[in-house]
C-alpha cells in the first residue's frame, strides 16, 4: 500500500484533500448569490442572529442524530478486536458532543466527536455578508489580506506540503492536521474566493455574457493547467526528496485559492453557455438526489467506514481493486442510510404533511441530543 501511495498511480489519492476545498467555495458562493439584494447591511444587523440560527438549524438535525447514534446505538451494532476505535469514540461524545453542536470543535479540543465535522466549524466561523458594492472591494481587499497573513503564518510554522509525506517525520504530519488543515484561517481563502464569485454571478445574473472564443479558451487553459500543476504538486510531493520551505509555502498558501478560482471559472462559465459537455455532464437529472443526500452522507459516512473496519477479523491484502470495490460497498451504505434518515421535508419542500414529520424530527433529535 506504501509503495502504491508513493507511484503516479495513486495520485488521484492523494490529491483527494485538495476536493475539500471545493466545498468551502461552493458555501462563499452561494451564501452570497442567494443573499445579495435580499438584506440590506441594516437589515442584516438587525437579524443577524435570525440569519445565524436558520443557517445552523437547518444543519442541526442531522448533525444532532450523528451525535447522539455515536454516543448510544453504534456502540452496540457489532463487535470486533479493533472495535475500541469505536469506543473510544463514543466516549469522546458523551464527554465533548457540546463542542461539536456548537461548532468549535476544530479549536476547543482534540478529544472530537466526530472528527470529519470540523468542516462544519469552519464553515460556520466564515459567514460574513455586506452590500454588494462595497462588499465587492473589500472581500477583494480581505481576500489579499487573508492570503499575506496565511502565507506569513505558513513559512513561521513550515508546514509540510501536505499530511502524508514520506520523507518527513510523523510529529510533522501531526502538526499540520492540527495548526493547518483544521485552522479557520489557513482554510478560508476558498470561501472568500467563492464569495467573490457569488457577486460576479449575481451582478450578471439577469445580464448576457459575451466573451471572445479566445479569451474563453484561455480561461479554461488556464484553470486546468492550475489543476494539473496542483495535482502534480500533490505527486510530487510523496515522490521527491524535497525539503524545500519556499515551495512547501507556495504550495500551501496558494494552491487552495487557485484550485477554488479555477472552479469558480467553471461554474460562471456553465452558467453563461461557455461550459461545453461539462455543463452538460453536471446538469444531469441524475445528480438531484445524491445532491440533496449529500450533507447526510458526508456527517455519515465515516462513523459507517469505522463501524466496518472495527468488525474485522483478519488482515486484509491490499489492491487497487479490491478497496475499490470496498468503496464502492461504503458509499452504498451512507448513501442508504443517509436516504432512511434525511427528512422527507428536504427532499420534496412544500408538502405540509411532510414539512410537519420534519419539525417533528428535528426536535426530537433535539431533546435526545441534549
Amino acid at each position: 500500500m506504501f509503495a502504491w501511495m508513493t507511484s503516479a498511480s495513486a495520485v488521484w489519492f492523494v490529491t483527494a484533500p485538495f476536493t475539500v476545498d471545493t466545498f468551502f467555495l461552493l458555501s462563499g458562493l452561494l451564501i452570497v448569490y442567494t443573499s445579495v439584494g435580499k438584506i440590506s447591511p441594516n437589515g442584516l444587523f438587525k437579524n443577524i442572529h435570525l440569519f445565524y440560527l436558520h443557517r445552523l438549524l437547518r444543519m442541526f438535525p442531522i448533525l444532532a442524530t450523528a451525535v447522539f447514534l455515536q454516543a448510544s446505538l453504534f456502540n452496540h451494532i457489532s463487535d470486533g478486536p479493533e472495535w475500541f476505535v469505536i469506543v473510544d469514540k463514543v466516549e469522546r461524545c458523551r464527554t465533548y458532543w457540546w463542542s461539536t453542536l456548537l461548532y468549535v470543535q476544530n479549536y476547543l479540543t482534540q478529544k472530537w466527536c466526530i472528527g470529519h465535522t470540523w468542516y462544519l466549524a469552519v464553515d460556520v466561523q466564515l459567514w460574513v455578508l455586506g452590500k454588494r458594492k462595497s462588499a465587492w472591494v473589500s472581500l477583494t481587499c480581505v481576500t489579499l489580506a487573508v492570503m499575506v497573513v496565511t502565507t506569513t503564518y505558513n513559512y513561521l510554522n513550515e508546514f509540510p506540503p501536505a499530511s502524508f509525506v514520506p520523507t518527513r517525520p510523523v510529529e510533522d504530519s501531526i502538526h499540520y492536521s492540527r495548526y493547518y488543515y483544521i485552522n479557520t484561517l489557513t482554510r478560508c481563502s476558498p470561501f472568500f474566493v467563492g464569495m467573490l464569485f457569488g457577486y460576479l454571478l449575481n451582478i450578471f445574473k439577469s445580464k448576457p455574457v459575451h466573451m471572445a472564443k479566445w479569451l474563453v479558451a484561455l480561461c479554461w487553459f488556464c484553470a486546468f493547467g492550475v489543476f494539473a500543476g496542483i495535482i502534480y504538486s500533490s505527486y510530487a510531493t510523496v515522490q521527491m526528496d524535497w525539503d524545500s520551505l519556499f515551495w512547501d509555502g507556495i504550495i500551501n498558501s496558494f494552491a487552495r485559492p487557485g484550485w477554488a478560482a479555477s472552479l469558480g471559472w467553471m461554474i460562471f462559465a456553465c452558467t453563461h453557455g461557455y461550459g461545453g459537455p461539462i455543463n452538460w455532464f453536471l446538469s444531469l437529472r441524475m445528480w438531484k438526489l445524491p445532491s440533496r443526500l449529500s450533507y447526510a452522507m458526508y456527517i455519515f459516512h465515516y462513523p459507517i467506514i469505522m463501524m466496518i473496519n472495527g468488525t474485522s477479523v483478519s488482515a486484509s491484502y491490499f489492491s487497487v481493486e479490491r478497496f475499490f470495490l470496498r468503496f464502492i460497498s461504503d458509499f452504498v451504505s451512507a448513501f442508504v442510510i443517509a436516504f432512511i434518515l434525511l427528512p422527507t421535508f428536504f427532499l420534496w419542500k412544500g408538502h405540509k404533511k411532510l414539512k410537519n414529520i420534519a419539525e417533528n424530527f428535528s426536535m426530537v433529535t433535539l431533546m435526545c441530543s441534549l
